[in-house]
């Protein structure tokens, strides 16, 4: 007999027509530039499917590699300019290089959101951890301190300094998004998450849908 751990983690089956219906709207989007760029995302293997899962979107709290302080200011900044705490979303990327990395080396996924979904794309920003480090090594420079209570509110004023030099695209621009190579921010209610690797996203039925549009 199965353990219900087992079996909530056990690989379902993949159907392509259904997966075809649930994300027409990314689809027909890809479909505009012949799937040369897909959403990818860097999963830790404890996390990565081992073939394909369906994950219901839920909005972050806790930041890993962020300090509070500057996540929470972010997001207040992301509020009052856009009314989205968009540091709170699922974090992607179109350069699979850049997804890989994320994942420390390890798995990478492609993300399929089911049904219409929000993104934002900084048309500047390639790396907004990169920008948050960048900007705390230069306040530790600047303050000559290792102290978070002197070095922290200065990289806050260097970090949203560039962001307001900075243009994002809204829920427009998909495919150049992802050209871009920058760092995505989107928001869905689920989403197809596919192991690169795994038999589903190599399969023949996937094979015809992403690799012989003309």
């Amino acid at each position: 007999m199965k353990s219900f751990k087992q079996f909530i983690l056990e690989t379902p089956t993949f159907d392509a027509h259904k997966f075809s219906l649930d994300c027409k709207f990314i689809l027909d989007e890809l479909r505009k530039d012949k799937f040369r760029h897909i959403i990818w995302r860097g999963e830790s293997n404890n996390v990565m499917p081992s073939d394909f899962t369906i994950r219901t979107w839920s909005e972050r709290r806790f930041t890993r590699d962020t300090k509070k302080e500057i996540h929470d200011a972010l997001n207040e900044y992301f509020m009052k300019r856009f009314g989205d705490p968009i540091r709170n979303w699922l974090f992607c990327t179109g350069d699979i290089v850049d997804a890989r990395y994320y994942s420390a080396n390890q798995d990478v996924a492609a993300v399929f959101p089911i049904g219409k979904f929000e993104w934002y794309c900084s048309e500047d920003i390639h790396d907004m951890l990169g920008l948050i480090i960048k900007s705390i090594t230069v306040a530790r420079d600047m303050q000559k301190s290792d102290n978070d209570i002197k070095i922290i509110p200065y990289a806050i004023d260097l970090i949203i300094n560039q962001l307001e030099k900075t243009k994002f695209w809204k829920n427009t621009n998909l495919i150049d998004c992802l050209k871009s190579d920058n760092e995505m921010m989107i928001k869905c209610d689920r989403y197809y998450l596919f192991n690169r690797d795994g038999e589903s996203f190599n399969s023949p039925e996937m094979d015809k849908m992403f690799r012989t549009v003309t």
